[in-house]
């Protein structure tokens, strides 16, 4: 009877580590892509519009914070999605500018918020606002969901200093991702 249970005691072991051997993986996977949106990102949407639409007195980096927006909580105290942005996202889905199962994923990917994968990039910060603030005085805050990826296509909310919210819709091309659609969803 020992036997048999430590027989089966170990090959749940076994099963146990080849799916968190498997998660690992998938997560890492998902970094990798999720960096490579983010770069994206950063190159074609925000780098044009940053001299135009930073603070006067904002340093020349780019503040992106380390957690991904999330669905407001009933009292808002900071950048988050609100509803209007789902809503808006339904619009041009039923316009044909992405597919309504992109906008579903969306939803899901913004039900709770995760942690942005850190990377390089040229005057890029990534941190907590506070850090962001002590260390860097005052940069250009970027705030963004955590990509909804569906067939290749993925949809990102981004809001970048503080007054600027966008709906980016990339297209998988290759290895690379390339920004398809940037819908203005708010200003304020």
């Amino acid at each position: 009877m020992l036997r048999c249970v430590v027989l089966v005691w170990a090959a749940l072991a076994v099963s146990s580590n080849v799916e968190v051997t498997a998660a690992s993986r998938q997560d890492a996977e998902g970094s990798r892509v999720d960096v490579k949106i983010l770069t994206t990102i950063l190159r074609d949407v925000v780098g044009p519009r940053r001299a135009v639409l930073a603070k006067p007195n904002a340093t020349p980096i780019v503040g992106l914070v380390n957690t991904t927006l999330s669905v407001c909580p009933p009292v808002v105290t900071a950048p988050c999605v609100y509803r209007d942005v789902y809503e808006a996202a339904q619009r041009e889905a039923a316009k044909g500018t992405w597919s309504m199962a992109l906008t579903t994923a969306f939803r899901e990917a913004a039900a709770s918020g995760a942690n942005v994968p850190t990377f390089a990039y040229p005057e890029l910060a990534i941190g907590t606002r506070a850090a962001l603030r002590a260390s860097h005085g005052n940069p250009a805050f970027l705030d963004v969901s955590k990509p909804a990826i569906v067939s290749g296509k993925a949809l990102v909310l981004v809001h970048f200093a503080g007054a600027y919210s966008w709906l980016v819709l990339l297209v998988e091309s290759g290895s690379e991702w390339k920004v398809s659609e940037v819908v203005l969803v708010g200003i304020g």
